[in-house]
């Protein structure tokens, strides 16, 4: 049963939308639950959007290039942000890839409501 639940999730795909808040674009992508950031940021690049320096964001998390979207939980329908790096404070450069306290996941919040 295990091996055709794997089998079958090859086929599983997620619509979900990027938002890029620079240029004010929502843009509908389709992946796979295995896909990795790195793979999103490709799929930008041929839609014709630079993803160069930018962060994506979800539930208030950073994610990292080798995260997949079943790791961070992302589901069909669900939105993640992209930022430059230069211009979102959000980040604990202390601790990259960790949860924002509760004033930065206020910010983003603000960030995400103000879209």
């Amino acid at each position: 049963m295990e091996t055709l639940r794997r089998s079958l999730s090859r086929w599983k795909r997620y619509h979900i939308q990027v938002h890029v808040s620079e240029e004010d674009l929502l843009l509908p992508l389709t992946v796979r639950p295995a896909d990795t950031v790195s793979d999103l940021r490709a799929q930008l690049v041929r839609q014709g959007v630079s993803s160069w320096k930018k962060a994506f964001y979800y539930n208030a998390r950073r994610l990292g290039e080798q995260d997949t979207l079943r790791e961070v939980n992302v589901q069909n329908g669900s939105v993640l942000l992209l930022v430059s790096d230069a211009k979102c404070p959000l980040e604990p450069a202390d601790r990259p890839g960790q949860p924002l306290d509760g004033e930065q996941q206020t910010g983003l919040k603000t960030m995400i409501e103000w879209v």
